[in-house]
């Protein structure tokens, strides 16, 4: 199914992340103003230090060339051992201790803003990275909504075409409208899960009600009558009728939608899919689960990555890798999760949806 742009498809994951790396670039581009702040103050000291000591050095040279006398008791530097003068050992450990406290403060220092300018530099390259990706996905979007768009109207019109143009049987007729029907509730689905991610993009709380999960499940099968017994040997519907979901309908729909048209593409012809629900608390756990060849564990969590497909499939199938995505970024938005389970046999997808708390819808 087709979901949200690229751009919107993760925005609502990488919201939070990209807020969080915001406020530490900020953080670390004060801390590095305030570390050039405090180099410019400690330089000038030592320029001041630097001066005060050539000042005294001229003046010493000016009296030893003058041939007059220097006071070496005023001097901490020095200290007198009989006649003579010697150098202060208390004064040289003092300096020592002085010049390894600057080269300290120096390489601590010199590495902190090394480490700034990396991260910064990380972050350009991964920002360089991201946006690549993104123009990719955009074209992948861009190519896979003119097809999915396209094949329903193609489909509508041969049979328009056929209707029109040959005296058929009322049964056969009666056929190829009822396939040029869902094709257009496919095409309204598809339309749907566009605007339903727009919006999403706009404000990822979407509104909620009390909605009976079976009610809704019956119905969507009931629309979609002809599809489901076209690519289903079986439907297993293990679901209450006092189960109430909590949320938005489009977006349940748009669920159930995904979820069962998954199980369509992946499973193979003629497939068996199982629907269970049960009460948990607060939430409803909602299984979805066919008999098909399953995905492996290394891939259990990236099918719910924007434009993933599995690799080396037996059979190649329609849609562009986002109906799994959607599904997750709906039940999140109402609260909830999808995830896909270790299964011993075929797939599994589960949610955990908000529970009504009314039990009545």
């Amino acid at each position: 199914m087709i979901g949200k742009g690229p751009a919107g498809l993760r925005s609502a994951a990488r919201r939070a992340p990209l807020g969080a790396a915001s406020a530490i670039s900020a953080a670390l581009f004060l801390l590095l103003a305030a570390q050039l702040g405090w180099w410019l103050i400690f330089f000038q000291r030592n320029q001041l230090e630097f001066q005060m000591l050539y000042q005294q050095l001229d003046t010493w040279m000016l009296r030893a060339a003058n041939g007059e006398a220097i006071n070496g008791d005023a001097l901490p530097e020095l200290r007198r051992r009989g006649p003579r003068f010697e150098l202060n050992p208390l004064q040289q450990q003092r300096r020592q201790e002085e010049f390894d406290r600057k080269l300290t403060m120096m390489v601590s220092e010199t590495g902190f803003v090394f480490l700034v300018f990396s991260f910064g530099a990380l972050r350009v390259v991964l920002a360089v990275r991201r946006e690549r990706r993104l123009q990719e996905e955009r074209q992948v979007f861009l190519d896979t909504l003119t097809h999915e768009l396209k094949t329903p109207l193609a489909a509508m019109l041969l049979n328009l075409q056929t209707i029109e143009r040959r005296a058929l049987p009322e049964e056969q007729r009666r056929e190829l409208l009822q396939e040029c029907q869902q094709q257009i509730w496919r095409l309204e689905e598809q339309l749907n899960n566009i605007l339903l991610s727009r919006r999403i993009d706009r404000d990822p709380s979407l509104g909620s009600e009390s909605l009976s999960l079976r009610s809704e499940i019956e119905d969507y099968c009931q629309q979609h009558r002809r599809l489901l017994e076209e690519g289903l040997a079986e439907l297993q519907l293990e679901v209450a009728a006092d189960l109430v979901v909590r949320m938005d309908r489009e977006a349940l729909r748009s669920i159930l939608g995904n979820a069962i048209q998954n199980a369509l593409r992946y499973a193979g012809p003629q497939a068996t899919l199982a629907i269970v629900a049960r009460r948990n608390r607060r939430h409803i756990e909602l299984h979805f689960s066919d008999n098909g060849p399953g995905v492996p564990d290394a891939e259990r969590e990236r099918i719910f990555e924007a434009f993933h497909r599995l690799p080396d499939t037996d059979h190649p199938v329609q849609g562009a890798g986002l109906g799994l995505h959607l599904v997750r970024q709906l039940a999140e938005a109402a609260g909830g999760t999808a995830y896909a389970p270790a299964a011993a046999q075929g797939f599994t997808l589960a949610l955990r949806l908000p529970a009504a708390s009314d039990g009545a819808a």
